[in-house]
C-alpha cells in the first residue's frame, strides 16, 4: 500500500532479493530461529543453504549475515573496517559454536596476538578492493564460500555442543 505497517504488523514483511521475494507467513524451508534451537535443523539449514542460492534457506543465512553485519557496523556508514571485523566474525560464528561445528576462539588461538594475526589477515583477504573497510558483498561472498566449504564436512556425530559439554 504504500503506508508503513504497524510495529507489531509483519503480515506484508519480505525479504531476500525480487527474484526469490517471498512473505514471512508463507515461508517454506527451515529459518534461522528454528537452526538455533535443534542441531539436527541447524545441519539441514546449512546443507540446504549451502547447496542452492535459490533455496529459502539461503535467503535466511543472507538476512542473518547481514543482521550481523548491520549490527557490528558501529558507525552506520556500511562498511566493516578492521577494528570491528572481530565482533563480526565472532557474531557469525556464535550459531556453529553453539553445536559444536566451529572451535571456539579460545580453543582456537592460544594467545591475543595469534587471534589479531589471524583476524587481521583473513580482513585483509575478504577485502579484494584493498579500501580498508569491508562492504557487505564482499562479507558475504568470503562467508558463504566459508560456509559451502564447511559443509561438505558437516557430520553430526563430530560435534559436540559446548552447550552439552560444559
Amino acid at each position: 500500500t504504500g503506508e508503513p505497517p504497524a510495529i507489531e504488523d509483519l503480515s506484508n514483511a519480505c525479504y531476500g532479493g525480487a527474484k526469490s521475494r517471498s512473505k514471512l507467513g508463507n515461508h517454506r524451508g527451515i529459518s534461522a530461529e528454528l537452526a538455533s534451537n535443534n542441531k539436527e535443523m541447524f545441519i539441514k539449514f546449512i546443507l540446504a543453504a549451502s547447496s542452492s542460492k535459490d533455496s529459502p534457506e539461503y535467503a535466511e543465512l543472507h538476512y542473518f549475515l547481514l543482521e550481523c553485519f548491520v549490527e557490528c557496523d558501529l558507525d552506520f556508514d556500511g562498511l566493516i573496517r578492521e577494528e570491528d571485523f572481530d565482533n563480526l566474525v565472532e557474531r557469525a560464528a556464535s550459531l556453529p559454536r553453539k553445536w559444536g561445528f566451529a572451535p571456539t576462539t579460545l580453543e582456537m588461538f592460544k594467545t591475543p596476538e595469534q587471534r589479531t594475526t589471524f583476524r587481521q589477515k583473513t580482513f585483509k583477504d575478504i577485502n579484494k578492493s584493498g579500501s580498508g573497510a569491508v562492504h557487505f558483498d564482499e562479507w558475504l561472498q568470503w562467508s558463504y564460500s566459508h560456509i559451502q566449504e564447511k559443509a561438505e564436512k558437516l557430520s553430526a556425530q563430530d560435534a559436540k555442543s559446548k552447550m552439552e559439554t560444559s
